[in-house]
């Protein structure tokens, strides 16, 4: 999943191994928090990505680079409450992933 080159640059990558780097938007596969990377770092648990929008480090194999999530989104089908009333977005069934209960 990484590797580091030369000490000085870590290379990362999102669930589906797309390349993640500094300015990448992802988001965090078990809320989906978007945001866009600002910090990339190595330690004796792994590595870590920190995403400005909620200023908090994520494993990266838990983030999926965001285009990947609209394309997933807009193509899951639409469901309507009842006869007339505007389309809306089917919700994410998101339980087996996180295992809540």
């Amino acid at each position: 999943m990484a590797e580091t080159e030369n000490k000085t640059t870590i290379k990362v990558t999102d669930i589906n191994g797309s390349p993640i780097e500094i300015g990448t938007n992802v988001g965090y596969i078990n809320t989906g928090t978007v945001g866009k990377v600002t910090d990339i770092k190595e330690d004796e648990d792994g590595l870590w990505v920190l995403i400005d929008k909620k200023e908090l480090y994520y494993k990266p194999e838990l983030l999926e680079i965001t285009e990947t999530i609209s394309r997933r989104i807009k193509e899951k089908p639409t469901a309507k409450s009842r006869p007339g009333e505007e389309e809306t977005e089917a919700p994410e069934d998101i339980s087996h992933i996180t295992g809540g209960g």
